[in-house]
């Protein structure tokens, strides 16, 4: 019986910008010591698990993302012009160690880019936000 699994990296969409994070003025690792990271806009998210659900000859394991790996400083930063909203603040990676929650830190240490490429040809997903202004602006809509 084949198998689909989709590896899906950090979700951006509707109430998932992390507005409230900004709104706090939590700080984020500066640009020069954040790693790189994938994400999806949730759309995109479900067509690719649609994709995986009605194509018969998807197997294995599939990179769920827009091929636009960046950091999650550069992300909050666009989101944070874009929302109208003041940059959040940022720190060194020697503070942000010493001063972030676990949780947190387990996705700011984790840095790697990762390929869509078998998503977009095996399974035949269409993004629909890849570019990644464009999500976050629907997104605030």
């Amino acid at each position: 019986m084949p198998r689909v699994a989709l590896r899906a990296p950090a979700i951006y969409g509707p109430a998932r910008l992390g507005l409230e994070r900004l709104a706090r003025r939590e700080p984020v690792v500066r640009l020069e010591d954040a790693g790189v990271t994938n994400r999806i806009h949730v759309d995109d998210l479900v067509e690719a698990c649609v994709r995986g659900l009605q194509n018969p000859e998807a197997c294995g394991v599939y990179n769920v993302t827009d091929g636009n790996a960046s950091s999650s400083t550069e992300f909050l930063l666009k989101v944070a012009a874009l929302a109208g909203l003041p940059a959040p603040p940022q720190v060194s990676m020697e503070t942000a160690q010493l001063t972030f929650g676990a949780e947190r830190l387990s996705f700011i240490n984790e840095s790697r880019q990762v390929s869509n490429q078998r998503m977009l040809h095996q399974l035949g997903v269409r993004l629909r936000y890849a570019d990644l202004e464009e999500g976050i602006r629907a997104s605030l809509t």
